[in-house]
This record gives structure tokens, sequence and C-alpha cells, in this order.
């Protein structure tokens, strides 16, 4: 049997999302889904009370406790106890279905798809990195039930070299590597300094976003890809610069998105098929720009760092525009 994952049947989820209070909300939201495979679904209920638990049937899954105390470790516990269970709570209601809710990939790229067992393991031989893998979340601290790089189940035979980390830690250790970079030291050099935009060509349109911290604002600018360089540059470097107010999470989950609007699609890494993508970042308006292509792989993205080109602060925008222009050609040809 040759299946391979279909990602637009994606849905993301985020785990830290999951962990801040919003198992409920992301349960409401892929109901429509979930009743496609079980006659009438069942209700949760979240319980608040100084930590954070959700109850379904005879069951209470706890997320965090009153007493947990915060720090890294236990925030990458609170993640994983919420991915475990959602997926707990949905597969518990799939016993008689041959279809499961398996998750893919973790952390704040954690989603979730609707497959047999079959097609589990047929997707599994169309993937070539083992952590890429679909899997049913386990109640087990760092992994998950994920397979992680490093591990015995990727290098089988040989020692592992090191204890892996989970996507979760993973995650949190790339924020806290954000500030270190930042050359964080409170207050004289927020976090709030570092600025960054996003630029995507879908077919032959290229789209400017405004982006702060992990929320997409607002499209500044669509351009056709024959757009001239001074043009286009012009508008990375104002979105870039755009000033904006904070957003909070309730805020956050309540508005539409964005990019769902525009670009008649969701930028979600796992769905960046088809789309060439270009992430401007400047760590403080002292610093140079940085403009890197990002590359789809698997049901992920990643930046290509080592193909990052620099640019001074007072660069021209026909030079930025150059630039960013390069580098979405960059991004199709990493893609594929």
């Amino acid at each position: 049997m040759q299946f391979e994952l279909d990602y637009s049947k994606l849905i993301p989820l985020d785990a830290e999302a999951l962990a801040e209070g919003g198992i409920a909300e992301a349960y409401k939201e892929f109901l429509p889904a979930l009743v496609t495979y079980v006659k009438e679904a069942d209700e949760i209920h979240e319980v608040w009370d100084n930590g954070y638990s959700v109850r379904h049937r005879d069951r209470e899954y706890v997320i965090y406790k009153p007493e947990s105390e915060l720090g890294d470790e236990q925030a990458a516990r609170n993640w994983g106890n919420a991915t475990y269970a959602l997926f707990a709570i949905v597969n518990a209601q799939l016993t008689a279905s041959p279809y499961r809710f398996y998750a893919i990939n973790g952390g704040n790229d954690l989603a979730g798809m609707f497959m047999t067992t079959e097609q589990c393991e047929a997707a599994k031989r169309s993937l070539e990195r083992k952590n890429d893998w679909p899997y049913l979340p386990a109640a087990e601290h760092p992994a998950y039930g994920q397979i992680l790089e490093g591990s015995k189940a990727l290098d089988r035979g040989e020692q592992e070299p090191a204890a892996p980390r989970s996507p979760i830690e993973a995650a949190i250790s790339v924020k806290r590597d954000i500030l270190k970079q930042l050359q964080y030291k409170p207050p004289t050099r927020p976090v709030s300094q570092f600025r960054g935009t996003s630029i995507y060509q879908r077919d032959d349109w290229i789209y400017v976003w405004v982006y702060r911290w992990g929320i997409y604002y607002h499209c500044l600018a669509k351009h056709p890809s024959g757009v001239d360089a001074a043009t286009l540059g012009r508008d990375v470097l104002a979105a870039l610069r755009s000033s904006v107010r904070m957003i909070g999470e309730e805020e956050r989950r309540s508005r539409p998105d964005p990019r769902l609007i525009v670009m008649g699609c969701k930028t979600y890494p796992a769905l960046f098929r088809g789309l060439a993508f270009v992430s401007v970042g400047q760590a403080s308006p002292e610093q140079d720009l940085r403009i890197t292509p990002w590359r789809s792989q698997g049901p992920g993205a990643k930046a290509i760092v080592k193909d990052d080109l620099v640019l001074p602060k007072e660069a021209a925008a026909a030079k930025v525009g150059a630039c960013v222009l390069r580098q979405l050609v960059r991004s199709s040809e990493l893609t594929g």
C-alpha cells in the first residue's frame, strides 16, 4: 500500500497554546472533522483551580498542578501533557473506527491528522526522517510518543550518543536562545527591539507581511511577481519598521486568520508546499538585516541560515528588494 500524507488535511494545534488553556477551544475547532468518524462527539470540560486540567468521561487529564514551579522543564511537561490529553480524548472516541487521530511534529509545530493504522505505516515508509513520522502521543516525558533525532529507534544497532531533545524542549530552548542572540539584558535591550517581516510568493504574487512575536498582523503589500526591486524593498522596509501593539492570546485566537483571507491559504509550516518564503530580521534598529530563505521539509519548514544574505541597516530599498527576490528564488529551489 502506497500512501503519502496529504498536508492539506493537517489540523494545526500548537502544544504551547494547548497548555495555556486552549484544549477545549482546539477541540471545538476540529469537531466538524471528528464527527465524520463518530456518531456524536463527547463533551469535555476544562477545570481551573490554580492549576489546569481537562475532564473527559470519567477521566481527568492534569496539564499542570497549582504547585507546579515555573521553568523550562515544567513548561516542556505542560506542553507534553496537553498534547497527550487532547489526542487521548479524541482517540478514546475512535475505538469503534479504523481511524485514529495521529500527531505530526510537536511543540509549536504540533498538528494532527486522521488516518488508519495501515495509512500511518505506509506514510512512515514515504518519510525519510523518522521524527517526521505520525505517532500516537504517550504520557512519557520527554518524547511523549514521538521518535526523536538521535534515539535508538533512529540509529538501530548504534550507541545512543546523547539523550535526544523533544520538539517541545527544542522550541523552549529556541526561545531562550533568541534572547541570548539578542544579548537580552533588561531593561536596556528589551526583546521587543527585534524586528522582522515575512515575504511569501504564491503563484504569480508576492505578499509582504507585518509580523511580530509569532503573529501575522496584516498584509502591507501585494505585488505581481515581476515587481521591481526598489518597490518591493520599500515595502519590506516599511513592514520591518511598522509599529504594532502587542496582541494578547485571547484576542489572537478570536481574530480571523489574515493569511487565509489574503492568500487563500494558511502559511502554517506543513502547508508551505507551493509557497516560497523569505524572512527578514533585525535584532535591533542598530543591527544588520538578515534575509533568510526557508525550505519545506516533510511536514515542517526550516530556515536555511547558511544561505543568509546580510545587509547593513542603512541598505537602500533597491538592494533590499533585490536580495529578497533572490532569496525567494532560492526558497523555491530548496523546496523543489
